[in-house]
């Protein structure tokens, strides 16, 4: 079973059910689109499996909108982030705060691990947009 399937089959026996309509799979990846409703704000996450079961990708995206004006403010926030929360790598794209974070995996994956990573971000994203 590849890393994909164990994961959605982690999510099913934790009773998260998601829609069909957010999985995806091209040539090279599956990928699992989940929103989650965040302060009421809601938060777009993609996992991405790749099909060598090498990496798990975890994307966050369009956490807050950056005016210009306070971009310099803005990176200094984002440098001080990503200090302090070394898995998760914050960066700026469309004038919006994203997120990354990469686990690398071999025949030791757990699907449990992408679950606590997720987790994390969402409680990161709670104290940014709090």
């Amino acid at each position: 079973m590849n890393n994909f399937n164990k994961f959605i089959d982690y999510m099913l026996s934790k009773k998260i059910g998601l829609e069909e309509e957010s999985i995806f799979e091209n040539e090279n990846a599956f990928k699992v689109h989940i929103i989650e409703n965040i302060n009421n704000t809601k938060i777009k996450f993609d996992i991405i499996f790749d099909k060598k079961d090498e990496y798990v990708d975890i994307y966050c995206k369009d956490i807050i909108g950056v005016d210009e004006e306070n971009i310099v403010n803005v990176i200094s926030f984002i440098n001080a982030l990503n200090t302090e929360y070394r898995a998760v790598t914050f960066y700026i794209r469309d004038n919006k705060i994203n997120a990354k974070s990469s686990i690398l995996v071999d025949n030791n994956f757990s699907p449990e691990t992408v679950f606590i990573l997720l987790n994390i971000i969402i409680k990161i994203v709670d104290k940014i947009i709090e």
